[in-house]
């Protein structure tokens, strides 16, 4: 003979309404927790927004350091040759030919930038430019810091001694080739958002 025991707990719909299961996650406790991950995600994105920001600002200045041990390599290797005439002939050129491996994001040589995307080099024929154009600001930090498109052309290096900015007889020798922020690098030669990330 079974005997059926009326069960302590009263099950009325409104208990069997908040669960999801029956040992599972009440709606209200789904809610909570869906707040908390959206507050830490949150908090997340603020934080790594500025590293995003500084990262393509190193990968920037890494690019121009690669170019500029590129230039001094060829320069050195026509000094080597006894060809010391032919580092004039380097002014003007794109210096991303003298690299192995261009970057991912260098689209390569046009006329002019029009329609290069965000975060890609090109090197400008018109003005004998190698432009990087910067992606939008993801920080308010950076909102108010002129993001204009830094440009490098390669140039003589020697001593201006008449300061007139141009190369003549009268400053001598020249001894290399440079490659001179020309415009718009006021984003790079800031000081770092932060030190310790």
């Amino acid at each position: 003979m079974k005997l059926w025991r009326k069960s302590g707990r009263n099950r009325s719909s409104f208990s069997h309404f908040g669960r999801l299961t029956e040992q599972g996650f009440t709606y209200l406790e789904l809610v909570f927790v869906i707040i908390i991950i959206s507050t830490l995600i949150s908090m997340l994105a603020i934080r790594l927004m500025p590293a995003i920001d500084e990262a393509e600002r190193a990968a920037v200045l890494k690019i121009e350091g690669q170019l500029r041990s590129s230039l001094t390599m060829e320069a050195a290797r026509y000094v080597a040759q006894g060809e010391f005439g032919r580092i004039r002939s380097m002014v003007g050129m794109n210096p991303m030919r003298l690299m192995m491996d261009p970057p991912a994001n260098y689209v390569g040589e046009r006329e002019t930038t029009d329609g290069v995307p965000r975060a890609h080099w090109v090197f400008a024929t018109e003005t004998g430019r190698l432009v990087y154009r910067p992606d939008l600001p993801r920080t308010q930090a950076l909102s108010g810091i002129e993001r204009f498109a830094p440009e490098f052309a390669v140039q003589l290096a020697y001593e201006d001694v008449d300061g007139d900015g141009r190369y003549t007889a009268r400053d001598g020798q020249y001894y290399g080739v440079r490659l001179a922020r020309v415009k718009g690098v006021g984003w790079l030669d800031r000081e770092p958002l932060f030190e310790n990330f």
